[in-house]
């Protein structure tokens, strides 16, 4: 046989070859799987790191409310407000309403309440303080203090007729100071019961005026029905 055509005695043969191609080529890919492992672990502790120190340093920063840019809103705010409470405050408000001209309390028990004397019988309608003028500009009545002025209800009860007398009513002060009616003032509503007197089972109604000092209170209203009677007391307080 020629030299050239006699083969090594340990060269491997083709299959051999294949088999050794393979087993290389498996110890590659597991030696990439296992740089990819180790990539990936490195990755994961260097986010887990990461994140560790973001909390760190959010941890260490000062609360929201003294950072920068909160507190410059913040004071600027506060300044506004105090500007507009000053501003506020320096406005002058609405003017103060007049004194209220405080007035002696009436007892409302007597008002529509039925105070008899003889055969007349009384009903207070109202009792009214209207200062120191009474009646129209032309015929108004100046009081030396102040006026009371009672409208009342008169009914006669009895069988004949009766005349009422004005200037019999009178008012008692809590001082206990007497006043009587005033004629003039007092005549309006009256033509009844002062002129032609009160008919049987009839009413009229009338106004009687006082003029007591001012300041006064009134007390005690006394409504008589004849010359002799003693007069109904009508409380007042």
């Amino acid at each position: 046989m020629s030299s050239s055509t006699r083969q090594r005695p340990n060269a491997p043969g083709p299959a051999a070859a294949d088999t050794l191609t393979g087993g290389t080529r498996r110890r590659s890919v597991a030696s990439q799987a296992s740089r990819a492992q180790k990539k990936q672990k490195q990755t994961a502790e260097e986010v887990a790191s990461a994140v560790r120190a973001e909390a760190a340093r959010r941890a260490a920063l000062s609360p929201w409310y003294l950072r920068k840019r909160y507190v410059a809103p913040l004071f600027a705010g506060g300044l506004a407000a105090v500007a507009a409470i000053s501003l506020m405050s320096s406005i002058p408000g609405p003017a103060s309403p007049p004194p209220v001209k405080v007035t002696p309390t009436i007892a409302a028990a007597s008002i529509g309440k039925p105070f008899k004397d003889g055969d007349m019988t009384f009903r207070i309608r109202s009792i009214a303080l209207p200062g120191s003028t009474i009646g129209e500009t032309v015929a108004a009545e100046k009081a030396h203090g102040t006026w009371v002025l009672v409208t009342v209800d008169i009914t006669n009860k009895g069988t004949d007729s009766n005349t009422i007398d004005v200037a019999g009513q009178r008012l008692t002060t809590a001082n206990n100071a007497v006043h009587e009616a005033s004629v003039v003032p007092s005549l309006s509503g009256w033509d009844d019961a002062y002129i032609s007197g009160i008919a049987p089972n009839s009413t009229t109604t009338a106004q009687i005026a006082f003029d007591i000092p001012a300041g006064s209170t009134p007390a005690v209203l006394t409504l008589r029905g004849g010359h002799s009677g003693v007069g109904a007391k009508v409380p007042l307080r």
